[in-house]
């Protein structure tokens, strides 16, 4: 009996020495730009301590709780490392080239796209929301794009979880400069994600932030994004109106019901128009005047509501229309009251409603035409 007591306690004891002391996660997430390089390192698992490449150990801390994630690039659910950062964050002094260049084209909300090499996903970020370019681009090739509002960018892309991509786009837009962010999917599908970009006859010559798997882990992840920093407008890209359309104001007013802020819209149809004027005429007004003539199949309708102004003496004066194909370039003047001027001091919302001959058009741009600046584009989609 006393044989069979020690015999389990050593096996007992063997069994517990070659025991994990806790899982090892770790997902390296780098931005590579013409600036430079950066390469954040996010911890995950049971274990206290993380091996990195080279034969450190790094001690982790508590998990990143959702109030930590105020800070730019931190992850919940990450585990904290040295002073309680949620990452481990590396610079260099690189200078890389980029896959994907973009510029904005003026008196538009249109991206022209010079490719050298494929690209798999882009966003583009105006310095206030996201937007994603078209996917899968080849290379190499010059192409204008439009781009689309993306609620949750970088989501499925790279190794990047939900939690991270929220974090990667948090990160990169806290600055508030516009910037251009592009993925390419590795060239095998059996290498680990991104070595590709990096792949070299030598893996002492890969630069630091190529993929180094780590002895001891138990999943190993790692993500590059090259990211543009900064949008030029390219003046050479935009091509102005052809053709001159005739146009006049069919309805406009000072009184009309507040939109919290200025809105443009194109009106295709007689539901367009009908909304469009319910709410002019909404709140207030017992007696809304009957909804103007529209004759869709020969004419576009475009209407413009102004937020709230303080005073009388403001309104919208039409310069010009002109048409492009099926876009339309409306050139607008917002008009202010002088210094001097004698105005009611009762709050105002103007509005118009105008007519432009043609049917065809899908996309109307409202611009100032002195000041070179664009009010809003409106499309039928």
């Amino acid at each position: 009996m006393r044989r069979t007591f020690w015999t389990t306690l050593t096996l007992f004891g063997l069994l517990a020495a070659c025991a994990p002391d806790g899982t090892r996660d770790l997902h390296e997430v780098v931005l590579a730009s013409e600036d430079g390089v950066e390469r954040y390192r996010y911890a995950y698992g049971s274990s206290d301590l993380l091996p990195l490449p080279g034969g450190q150990d790094l001690a982790l801390g508590p998990r990143v709780g959702e109030a930590a994630t105020e800070t730019p690039f931190a992850v919940a659910g990450a585990r904290t490392v040295a002073d309680g950062e949620p990452f481990v964050r590396d610079r260099y002094g690189a200078n890389v080239a980029l896959p994907l260049r973009v510029s904005r084209i003026p008196l538009t909300t249109d991206l022209r796209l010079v490719l050298q090499e494929p690209v798999d996903r882009s966003w583009y970020f105006d310095g206030d929301r996201w937007f994603e370019l078209p996917r899968e681009l080849t290379a190499p090739r010059t192409v204008d794009v439009v781009p689309r509002p993306a609620a949750t960018p970088f989501r499925g892309a790279a190794s990047l979880t939900p939690a991270e991509a929220d974090a990667l786009a948090g990160g990169l837009a806290s600055d508030g400069e516009a910037k251009v962010v592009s993925w390419r999917r590795p060239q095998e599908a059996s290498e680990p994600e991104d070595v590709a970009a990096f792949a070299d006859d030598e893996a002492d010559d890969r630069p630091a932030w190529a993929p180094h798997p780590p002895d001891g882990v138990d999943a190993y992840r790692h993500s590059l994004f090259y990211v543009q920093r900064g949008v030029q407008v390219d003046a050479s890209a935009y091509r102005p109106p052809e053709r001159e359309s005739i146009h006049e104001v069919v309805a406009s007013g000072s009184q009309g019901a507040t939109p919290e802020r200025d809105r443009f819209v194109l009106l295709r149809s007689e539901s367009d128009l009908r909304t469009f004027w319910n709410q002019v005429h909404a709140g207030g007004f017992a007696d809304a005047p009957e909804l103007p003539e529209a004759r869709f199949g020969r004419e576009t309708l475009l209407g413009v509501r102004l937020a709230q102004r303080p005073t009388g003496g403001y309104g919208i004066d039409v310069s010009r229309v002109t048409r492009e194909d099926d876009e339309l370039f409306v050139d607008l003047r917002l008009t202010e009251p002088a210094e001097d001027a004698i105005v009611t001091q009762a709050l105002t919302a103007p509005w118009m409603l105008i007519r432009v001959l043609g049917s065809d058009a899908t996309v109307a741009w409202f611009r100032d035409p002195e000041a070179g600046t664009l009010f809003a584009v409106a499309r039928t989609d």
